[in-house]
């Protein structure tokens, strides 16, 4: 090949391998770029991609108060708290249940373990499969209940009732209960020796995400209870919802009232009662709006508002039907 001609291909990008050629490294290729080796060229393209996600990541946030609230429907502000895996879902809703009794053990040792941070895919999860569980239960448990087989139908209804419960419960409450505890000054300092044994990724103060992630995840007691009310017990009905209502709030309790008395103590009583009379609540929400039973019998005479020939109740509201 002449010069003149290897001059002509190397304008044009193209290059010509021989044999001795083949001991080397060329990266064969147009552009200013290909003109490296193909280690260095990745590395480049790596170094320069990165460059690139982090001044997309590092973007400044928002500094007026309707710009915050704008954020938080943002699909880039609520990706990082979804960007998790199946190992860490499944070790949260174990220990959800197995740490319920720990102090700070889930929120310090399972929430922020290893450079992990609170997610929303878990509570979301964990509400929707609570929500379907709920509107079946109930509606089977109705069916086993019923004397009346010709006359049982499935009430569509509890699918919405359980989920603006759920919807409540899950978002609405620790909402509430972030924004009075910032209205009073407290913001929750988590135990120090967590701090001072991990410097490099260092525990915060409790956020609203950690308020949501902790009371989403103290419904996993409720989905095995629930289709233990399948039972048809009213006495063991109320003993599964209030063993799932005292498993959950224990795991409130346990990671949300440490942080809040070690940094103001005062608050430590108002915040306990408040956040026991809200399961409390939540649990005779679920009893008689899912689990509460009226017994009916195809064949029995009402002559009284309260008692039938072969023992069943009857409300007023069935009687005069």
């Amino acid at each position: 090949m002449n010069t003149s001609n290897q001059k002509k291909m190397q304008e044009m990008g193209q290059f010509e391998i021989g044999e001795d050629d083949t001991k080397t490294d060329i990266f064969v290729g147009t552009g200013p770029l290909d003109s490296e080796p193909n280690g260095n060229n990745n590395i480049s393209l790596q170094s320069r991609n990165s460059n690139i996600n982090s001044g997309q990541q590092n973007t400044p946030p928002p500094t007026t108060w309707y710009g915050r609230i704008f954020a938080c429907f943002q699909t880039a502000s609520l990706q990082e708290f979804f960007d998790v895996d199946t190992v860490d879902i499944k070790l949260r809703i174990i220990s959800s249940v197995r740490h319920c009794n720990n102090p700070d053990i889930f929120r310090e040792s399972i929430l922020y373990r290893e450079g992990t941070r609170p997610d929303l895919y878990g509570p979301v999860w964990v509400f929707m499969t609570l929500v379907l569980f709920l509107a079946a239960t109930s509606n089977t448990s109705k069916y086993l209940h019923t004397d009346a087989i010709e006359e049982f139908e499935y009430d569509i209804s509890h699918l919405v009732h359980a989920f603006t419960v759920l919807l409540f419960y899950t978002f609405g409450l620790p909402f509430l209960i972030y924004m009075m505890l910032q209205c009073v000054g407290v913001s929750g300092v988590p135990s120090a020796s967590v701090n001072s044994n991990d410097n490099v990724n260092p525990i915060p103060p409790l956020s609203l995400i950690d308020y949501v992630c902790i009371y989403g995840y103290s419904l996993v007691p409720y989905l095995p209870m629930t289709v233990l009310c399948l039972v048809p017990s009213v006495m063991l009905e109320w003993m599964f919802l209030l063993t799932a209502t005292g498993m959950s709030l224990l795991l409130v309790l346990r990671n949300l009232v440490g942080p809040i008395m070690r940094q103001n103590s005062q608050w430590l009583g108002p915040v306990t009662m408040f956040l026991i009379s809200c399961h409390f609540i939540f649990c005779l929400v679920l009893k008689f709006t899912f689990y509460h039973r009226k017994f009916l019998s195809g064949g029995s005479s009402k002559e009284s508002p309260h008692d039938t020939d072969d023992g069943n109740f009857l409300t007023d509201d069935e009687y005069l039907e």
